[in-house]
């Protein structure tokens, strides 16, 4: 990102308040994250979690893991988070369709299952994590690549969780790009037994054709499930620096359009009736994937924009009327 020169290409914001070029491993770095999104309205953040197991695994499993381990240790962000594990192998190609592997990513059996969970227990027991009713939220990313595997590994965590004292688990699909490319994606769920998904922006759009004219959602996706799903946005995908062979992808927003798309996606929200959900939750894409260009932090271009339009969308959520009865219940 930092020596990229082409046209209208966001860079983190040096003066002003802005967190400028950084490291995540440094302490003041992630606390400023914190400040700019509390200051925001925003509830908490999301982080990729990446495990990998086979032939061409790397021996701790783990990758890109010293900041989420450093966060553990000091505390900062100071904020609500939960994980998503990212897995798929990583291959040469940036989309994860290639076929020579880099990192490869198999699943293991109960020895493997149990190693896994004994890490994320860490990150689960931590007084920041998020849980509904008492069990620990974790994404997935491609569930499709896992089969029949998934649905033993879960019922293992499941039990894991209980005898660590909690209730459960509450595991979350990422309704994206692969869900119907990964042929086995709706068997793999049910097998699995998972009730709750997350709409991923703006890759949600390959895989749900009536999405595409859409930046943040309004309505449930058609899916032959009757699982619990949690509505999102994305701020804006631009991935030039990541694909200089020009093969990119730009959808750019700015902060008035990405503030109207999530009004609507809210006022859309209060207004659907017969929507059952215990807890809701709301997925922005992204905080910080500058690579993308999905950023809310302060950025050259927009300064403070993005985070003052959440603030505002947070400030006037519509609400329902509780005196208006559904077209079930009238």
């Amino acid at each position: 990102l930092k020596p990229y020169e082409g046209d209208d290409i966001w860079k983190p914001l040096v003066d002003e308040g802005g967190l400028g070029m950084y490291n995540l491993m440094d302490y003041d770095t992630r606390m400023h994250q914190s400040q700019l999104a509390k200051e925001a309205g925003i509830y908490g953040f999301m982080y990729y979690h990446y495990w990998f197991n086979g032939d061409n695994a790397p021996k701790r499993r783990k990758v890109l893991y010293r900041v989420m381990e450093q966060m553990l240790q000091d505390g900062q962000p100071d904020m609500p988070f939960a994980l998503s594990w990212a897995n798929e192998p990583w291959t040469k190609t940036w989309s994860g369709l290639g076929k020579e592997s880099l990192l490869s990513q198999a699943y293991g059996d109960i020895s493997d299952w149990i190693e896994h969970f004994a890490y994320l227990l860490n990150f689960f027991q931590h007084k920041n994590y998020i849980s509904i009713n008492g069990k620990p939220m974790f994404v997935i990313y491609r569930v499709g690549l896992m089969d029949e595997v998934l649905g033993d590994m879960l019922r293992l965590w499941r039990q894991l969780a209980i005898e660590n004292g909690f209730q459960g688990l509450h595991v979350v699909d990422t309704l994206g790009n692969f869900y119907q490319m990964d042929k086995n994606t709706r068997k793999t769920e049910n097998l699995a037994e998972i009730s709750s998904s997350m709409h991923f922006w703006p890759m949600i759009t390959l895989s749900f054709h009536d999405q595409k004219k859409e930046c943040a959602s309004v309505d449930d996706v058609r899916i032959s499930s009757n699982m619990t799903q949690y509505w999102g946005a994305f701020v804006s995908f631009d991935n030039r620096v990541r694909r200089p062979d020009g093969r990119y992808t730009k959808i750019k927003l700015d902060p008035k359009t990405f503030q109207k798309c999530v009004h609507n996606s809210f006022q859309a929200l209060a207004t659907r009736r017969n929507r059952k959900i215990d807890t809701n939750y709301y997925f922005v894409n992204a905080w910080n994937e500058w690579n993308e260009q999905a950023v809310l932090e302060p950025s050259d271009k927009h300064r403070f924009d993005f985070l003052k339009a959440v603030k505002q969308l947070l400030l006037n959520v519509p609400a329902s009327d509780p005196f208006v009865k559904s077209a079930q219940t009238s």
